[in-house]
């Protein structure tokens, strides 16, 4: 005689989002009776995710700099302790692929918010605009007519606000 009939089966990854960040990699269905995931495992945060976080945290530190609470210069280590999770967070969004990510560690270069590296900061906003991120196109561009980390070329700057027009 035949044992109970067994249905395997792994879940759709478009499903991951609804079974709250818990990803059920095989599940058994006996005789029409769901029985509990075998495996489940935390996913590790998305890039979304990652940026999201990353944003709070930074904002949290901007409304205290601009309340004149704090000083992009001088920071509490408490807050500096945050600027570098915030800064962790956007890295590890940019090596998953997330622009927004790769523009903002972009900017933090640009204004010097940890360490100011022009060089770095067009690197960054180049990995961005070749995602087409326009906001990093602009910034190229801003770059080229500064001579920000590169030399000044006013032709340059114009082809990369034509791409981030486009």
């Amino acid at each position: 005689m035949l044992g109970p009939a067994r249905l395997e089966y792994s879940v759709h990854p478009a499903l991951y989002p609804l079974l709250s960040r818990v990803v059920c990699r095989r599940a058994t269905v006996v005789r029409h009776e769901a029985s509990v995931p075998m495996c489940c495992v935390e996913l590790p945060p998305g890039p979304k995710q990652l940026f999201e976080e990353a944003g709070l945290r930074y904002l949290d530190v901007e409304r205290r700099v601009v309340r004149g609470e704090a000083s992009w210069i001088a920071l509490t280590k408490a807050q500096q302790r945050e600027m570098n999770q915030v800064s962790g967070f956007l890295r590890s969004a940019a090596e998953q692929g997330h622009a927004g990510a790769q523009f903002n560690i972009g900017d933090m270069y640009r204004q010097g918010q940890g360490v100011k590296d022009l060089t770095e900061a067009v690197r960054r906003y180049r990995k961005a605009a070749s995602q087409g991120n326009a906001n990093a196109q602009v910034s190229i561009g801003l770059m080229y007519v500064e001579g920000l980390g590169v030399k000044k070329d006013s032709a340059e700057a114009v082809r990369w606000y034509l791409k981030a027009a486009v």
